[in-house]
């Protein structure tokens, strides 16, 4: 347990800094070839599986957010000895309107 809290709060702080910075170089660095998201909506709209397309995602998301996305809350962290789990509020500007989400992490 205690590596995988190590570890999922370290991806954690990196992913922070790519939303708030537009800055992902590090969280890349994480990433692993069986990396996996879904997004509910839009040109990413299902699941996506494979680091090179978590890349060209979040790239898309700074072109998109231009500048950042806040996180304005932890709501809880949980994990497991396989599992981190982060759910979170973020904040920003998309196209010039306030923009506001709720969302849940998972790796």
């Amino acid at each position: 347990l205690a590596k995988t809290l190590k570890v999922g709060t370290e991806a954690f702080e990196k992913f922070k800094k790519g939303l708030e910075k537009n800055d992902w170089e590090a969280f890349f660095e994480m990433l692993t070839d069986d990396f996996s998201f879904f997004f509910p909506t839009g040109k990413y709209q299902g699941e996506h599986k494979g680091k090179a397309k978590a890349v060209e995602f979040f790239k898309y998301v700074g072109e998109t957010f231009k500048d950042g996305l806040n996180i304005v809350e932890v709501l809880r962290i949980t994990a497991n000895e396989t599992t981190f789990v982060v759910e979170m509020r973020d904040e920003g500007l998309l196209r010039g309107n306030v923009y506001k989400n709720r969302v849940a992490l998972s790796w």
